[in-house]
Parts: C-alpha cells; structure tokens; sequence
C-alpha cells in the first residue's frame, strides 16, 4: 500500500519521465507575459519579432523551464521538490510549434532529506531542433 507522499517511480540511471510533447500557442504566450510582467515586444507582437530576426512570437525561455519542471515533478510524484534547475536556450521555441521535453536521470543518490535525483534536459522544436539544454535536480520526500 502506497502514501500519499510516497513518489510515483523508483528513479534509475538512465531512466527518465515519458517525453512530454506541447504545442504552446500565442495565447499561451501571451497569458505567460501577463502572469510574469514580461512583455518584451518579440514575445507579443509578431512585427517586433520580425524585426528582430524571429519567424513569429517567441515563447518566454521562463515558461519552456517551468515545463520541464512540471513534467520532473509531475513523474517523480508527491512530496518532490525542485532542488535546481538550469537551462541554456539554444535557440527560440516560437509559438505553434510542437515542442518534446525530455529528460534523463544522471544520478540518484540518498542525500539526507530525501534522495537526490539528478537529470539532464533537453527541449527540441521542430525537425528535432534542440531548442533547450539543462540540468536539474529534484528531491525525493523522505
């Protein structure tokens, strides 16, 4: 019988959560902009993007993070807490386009407070671009 704090997996070098797959729209876009005060031009306006060299509305690199993070949480179940996260974006994830996140877990290992689960990140955009990089690492409940 599992509790209500107990997580969803047994993390595993070389295991990782199921890819998530998400297409974030312009109103995604823009929702994100009002939610966190950045409403930098390439973000919601398609002509300050094109000026900008952007083929369209850029998605915040902040919401592309907070995706990764929701999908680490999300496998490794109740009670887990983000211990860090980073991320270099490698190039624009731009609205509409169908975005896989994905991640690899480094290193597992029984840190005092919980286990220790360490991942590598990566964020690809259309014909497997990769778009984000990263690292994270995440606590387990004890």
């Amino acid at each position: 019988m599992s509790t209500p704090d107990a997580p969803r997996v047994a993390p595993e070098v070389g295991g990782g959560p199921p890819p998530l797959e998400v297409v974030l729209g312009p109103a995604d876009v823009e929702r994100w902009a009002e939610a966190t005060g950045d409403e930098t031009g390439f973000h919601l306006d398609r002509d300050a993007a094109a000026r900008q060299g952007f083929e369209g509305l850029v998605v915040h690199g902040t919401h592309v993070a907070a995706l990764l993070a929701g999908m680490l949480l999300s496998w490794l179940g109740p009670g887990a807490a983000m211990a860090s996260l980073s991320c270099r974006y490698r190039a624009p994830a731009l609205a509409g386009d169908r975005l896989e996140c994905s991640a690899v877990v480094t290193s597992v290992d029984g840190a005092p407070g919980g286990r220790l689960v360490e991942f590598d990140l990566s964020v690809t955009g259309p014909g497997g671009a990769v778009v984000t990089t990263g690292t994270a690492r995440a606590r387990l409940a004890p």
